[in-house]
């Protein structure tokens, strides 16, 4: 190697290092008030004394918290129940500024029960999407 690209390496070490230091100190609420280093190591990270960590109730704790949010996301839900006939507008994904942000109305041709749907884009061209991706058509 370059004694350039031997320099150049040293200095993306150099300040990479402190970078991994600081993630492995940052304490965060889902692993009960341990840090990622102390966790991996057993050991505190600036200082020389081991670390007792119990990884079965920090497991329990993040179980609660993804259960908190499920709950939380599902109670914002609305219930609807599609059914063949009705029309549904169809979401663009990513649209530009001034592109429509849905289009349709397209008609409901087949209700599947893995929450998707049939819709008929044209006389020949059937779709099936996912309900997420759908809005009702009032």
């Amino acid at each position: 190697m370059a004694p350039n690209s031997q320099t150049a390496n040293q200095a993306v070490d150099d300040a990479l290092a402190p970078c991994n230091d600081a993630m492995r100190c940052a304490v965060s609420p889902s692993l009960k008030n341990n840090t990622p280093g102390e966790i991996l190591f057993a050991s505190d990270m600036l200082l020389n004394i081991p670390v007792i960590v119990d990884l079965l109730s920090i497991q329990e704790k993040r179980q609660l918290m993804v259960n908190e949010n499920l709950r939380q996301q599902n109670a914002k839900r609305k219930e609807f129940d599609y059914n063949v006939g009705s029309e549904v507008l169809v979401k663009n994904f990513n649209p530009s500024k001034l592109d429509p942000k849905m289009e349709g109305p397209y008609q409901i041709t087949r209700v599947f029960t893995n929450r998707t749907v049939e819709i008929c884009r044209s006389p020949q061209v059937f779709e099936r999407l996912n309900i997420r991706r759908l809005v009702t058509f009032c």
